[in-house]
């Protein structure tokens, strides 16, 4: 009983944590700057993307990995040895900007699971 309690408050602890973290993260989004939004500024990640395809045979039916920059620091092929992964993080990009790229960042792989995270 004590052990479940125990995880059970460490798990609150983590929730609240996260919260408060997730919070101060879309006040900071909501302070920047239009031209900040801008897709263009990841024009030269994601060409980079399409120029490793052009010379690569690019993975189909895997697990796609896009987002932000938690996405694209994620060692996703050390992590997930078993799985074909494709990680098509890029900096710190919003949802718009994922959306935006979508058809080039997502699409030419035609995965079986994509995994998001943005924020």
């Amino acid at each position: 009983m004590r052990q479940t309690i125990r995880r059970l408050t460490i798990w609150s602890v983590v929730g609240v944590t996260m919260g408060l973290i997730s919070h101060g993260l879309v006040l900071a989004a909501q302070d920047q700057k239009p031209a900040e939004r801008d897709p263009a500024r990841w024009d030269k990640d994601i060409a980079a993307f399409e120029h490793w395809d052009a010379r690569n045979t690019p993975p189909r039916d895997g697990v796609l990995f896009a987002g932000s920059s938690s996405i694209r620091m994620w060692p996703t092929a050390t992590a997930f040895p078993k799985l074909t992964v494709i990680n098509r993080g890029f900096g710190g990009c919003f949802i718009s900007e994922v959306n935006h790229f979508f058809d080039r960042v997502a699409l030419p792989y035609k995965p079986r699971v994509i995994v998001f995270y943005c924020g």
